[in-house]
């Protein structure tokens, strides 16, 4: 399947994701002095990923299915270190496999629940150094309280496992994010 049935299809998979959640990730990046350029497969200019990366000195390709740029067919020229997004979740086997395929680092936010997958399991076995960060809350994406959690999945970013424990109700963050946006 290509990221454009998704669109076509609406399988729900638009989640945009709340820079507080991109934000999380800094610490863990910066303690890699080899990610200078991250590409960004799924995202627009738009996007919290491509805009909080860029604010924090890191160079950024995005792409999108909507230019054309089929992250399962498409590959940047430019050379990039890292790639990290959030994916559509109906298409999260064929992501994993291209991340594990390119043999960068990556960083991809996907719903828990995928790895009760028994299918994408196997496709993770493959991953070297493949890690998780997990969060005590679930990420809101709207305002409310999502049906299901989320964890950045990871290869060759981290050396453990990490535990994120919110200071804040992620509602919270959230509707203060949206509050900066208008």
């Amino acid at each position: 399947m290509s990221i454009m049935n998704v669109k076509k299809d609406g399988n729900g998979d638009e989640y945009y994701t709340p820079k507080y959640v991109v934000e999380i990730l800094l610490p863990y990046l910066r303690l890699n002095n080899n990610i200078k350029t991250i590409w960004c497969p799924c995202d627009k200019e738009e996007s919290e990923f491509v805009k909080v990366l860029i604010d924090n000195g890191y160079k950024v390709i995005f792409s999108h299915i909507d230019n054309g740029q089929d992250f399962l067919t498409y590959e940047p020229k430019e050379q990039y270190d890292a790639i990290i997004t959030n994916p559509p979740f109906s298409i999260k086997n064929g992501i994993v496999k291209r991340c594990i395929e390119l043999g960068k680092i990556w960083v991809l936010l996907l719903s828990a629940t995928c790895i009760q997958s028994a299918s994408l399991v196997k496709i993770l076995s493959k991953a070297k150094n493949f890690q998780y960060i997990i969060f005590d809350k679930r990420i809101s994406y709207s305002g409310d309280r999502p049906p299901f959690p989320s964890w950045y999945f990871t290869s060759n970013l981290l050396t453990k496992n990490e535990f994120y424990i919110y200071k804040e109700d992620p509602r919270l963050l959230y509707n203060k994010w949206l509050k900066d946006k208008i």
